[in-house]
């Protein structure tokens, strides 16, 4: 790893790498691919972390279970990770977030995620989930020749706010009562389509659908389409 310095070079000859650069305490993700020697030159105060990618022939097979949870927030995930060497011994593991083109390293020893594990049975557990947990996430592996890695994993945080709470976006509403964040009230509010009662949003439908049911259960009623 790199140390905090003002003008950081770097010598690449002839290897693929993917680097996690730390700027203020928050590393980001640097990938590059290079055919010949490449000078690279930091000009800003940085830590780099350069993880040389190893070859796939030599990776163990690496597997993250379940690829897609959804949960509501404030409750608890946990991805499980599988380690199968057939030719280099894993050494070490360590759980990667990834948020678009951000990609951190998981303090498994923070509260946040007491219940994690590292291999040879790695586990992910991120308790009391928020918003800012709704992003990929993948389990990186270390061998003699560098880092292999799993699939990519995806964590859905739901919303819990009901009717008229105040809200600053539709994901915070919880979206199976058909509510969404309106910008007018900064309130979860039942959507177009629906109407509220006691806090609740029916559909505008339903009460269609009974009102023409009315009319055609009335002797002479009239039926217009």
């Amino acid at each position: 790893m790199a140390r905090q310095i003002a003008f950081l070079y770097v010598l690449i000859s002839f290897v693929s790498w993917r680097g996690l650069t730390y700027t203020n305490g928050t590393p980001i993700q640097t990938t590059l691919t290079s055919s010949k020697p490449t000078i690279l030159m930091e000009t800003t105060v940085t830590t780099t972390e350069l993880m040389v990618t190893a070859n796939i022939s030599r990776c163990p097979l690496i597997i993250v279970t379940p690829g897609f949870i959804s949960e509501y927030f404030g409750s608890s995930a946990s991805f499980t990770g599988i380690v199968e060497s057939y030719s280099d011994r894993a050494l070490q593991s360590k759980w990667l977030k990834i948020n678009s083109d951000v990609t951190e390293i998981v303090d498994i020893t923070r509260i946040k995620y007491l219940g994690s594990t590292s291999y040879p049975y790695p586990k992910l557990s991120i308790n009391d989930v928020n918003f800012h947990d709704d992003v990929d996430y993948q389990l990186q592996v270390q061998i003699a020749e560098g880092f292999c890695y799993s699939n990519i994993v995806n964590l859905e945080v739901k919303g819990i706010l009901t009717f008229f709470d105040q809200c600053n976006m539709t994901k915070e509403c919880n979206r199976s009562k058909e509510l969404f964040c309106s910008s007018a009230y900064n309130s979860c509010m039942c959507r177009s389509a629906f109407y509220h009662r006691n806090r609740t949003c029916f559909s505008k439908q339903y009460i269609e659908d009974q009102r023409l049911l009315q009319l055609q259960s009335r002797p002479g009623g009239i039926l217009l389409l």
